[in-house]
């Protein structure tokens, strides 16, 4: 009975094991609060997925200030050397960013998947120069952000091991009689 009994546990053991819920895949990060120093209020939100270190879905809208254009940024530039420690979006949809306004964003902590309210530090904006933004000239565009980015904290998918157990009943089915029927037997013949 023993015998029966401990391998069960250490299939069951093995199916927890596996069925660790995993956090969501990408991320929507909205702005809160965000103003920079010149003046400007910044709105929107993007999709940062942290396993790929890739932004997408870019919507901030600039109201504008002493340097900042109102404007709004739809597209994020790749690749990103520091990956989830800041961003680079423009002002353009099209694939040659000379000549738009872009935008560099340093987050005080890298974003990940599992969300959360990330502080905003400094930034600085300008204009393209060269079709992949190569550079950006500043034109003394440098200013500190307030504000913060905040995404939900990732919700789990649904958990493996809610999947796995009737699968998991199902093969230890044998095993499970098994072992009600010894301990059931003794009461049946009393």
């Amino acid at each position: 009975m023993f015998i029966h009994s401990g391998k069960i546990l250490q299939k069951l053991v093995l199916f927890a094991a596996v069925a660790v819920p995993a956090l969501a895949g990408p991320l929507t990060w909205n702005l809160e609060n965000v103003t920079s120093s010149d003046g400007a209020v910044f709105t929107g939100s993007f999709v940062f997925d942290a396993d790929l270190l890739r932004y997408s879905a870019v919507h901030i809208t600039s109201s504008g200030g002493t340097f900042t254009p109102s404007t709004t940024f739809t597209q994020a530039i790749f690749p990103l050397p520091a990956g989830a420690g800041y961003m680079i979006v423009v002002d353009t949809d099209e694939s040659i960013f000379t000549g738009h306004t872009a935008l560099a964003v340093n987050f005080a902590h890298l974003l990940t998947n599992g969300g959360g309210n990330i502080p905003l530090s400094t930034t600085f904006g300008g204009t393209c120069t060269g079709a992949t933004c190569q550079s950006i000239i500043q034109n003394n565009q440098a200013f500190n952000l307030s504000g913060s980015v905040v995404a939900e904290t990732g919700a789990p998918e649904p958990s493996t091991f809610a999947l796995l157990l009737p699968l998991g009943l199902l093969l230890l089915r044998r095993q499970i009689a098994q072992i009600f029927g010894a301990v059931l037997e003794p009461r049946l013949r009393v």
